[in-house]
């Protein structure tokens, strides 16, 4: 995982290392999608899958979030917050989680000619 002025994520021991996806928007210092704080490439898999679905005629495509980025997590914890009953989303960061959220939706529509049906932000 990348690091951040020395924070990293915590990784939950309840979630095995295969369902652990990294994002697209890899630290605060930048909301700009061409700069060095975003990389396009890093769940090559999961695009893979949706191009090669577009390619034979899958025609309905939602974009939903397991979860912000880690860095907007008040635990860094992108499992949930302590006590799973409390926002762990950083309050100051409900704009950068829509803002990437956009900004997925519109890279694939621009880079990939896919666009999403529906955009959630949170998947519960």
């Amino acid at each position: 995982w990348n690091s951040i002025d020395g924070q990293t994520m915590v990784e939950s021991a309840n979630i095995p290392k295969f369902k652990q996806i990294e994002a697209f928007w890899l630290d605060w210092y930048s909301n700009d999608t061409s700069s060095s704080s975003w990389d396009w490439s890093v769940d090559a898999n999961q695009i893979a899958m949706l191009t090669k679905a577009k390619a034979r005629g899958a025609n309905n495509f939602d974009l939903f979030s397991n979860s912000p980025v880690w860095w907007a997590l008040y635990n860094h914890n992108p499992c949930g917050s302590p006590t799973g009953s409390t926002d762990n989303l950083q309050s100051w960061n409900y704009a950068n989680h829509a803002l990437y959220m956009a900004s997925v939706a519109a890279y694939f529509k621009d880079e990939l000619d896919l666009t999403f049906d529906y955009v959630e932000a949170f998947n519960e």
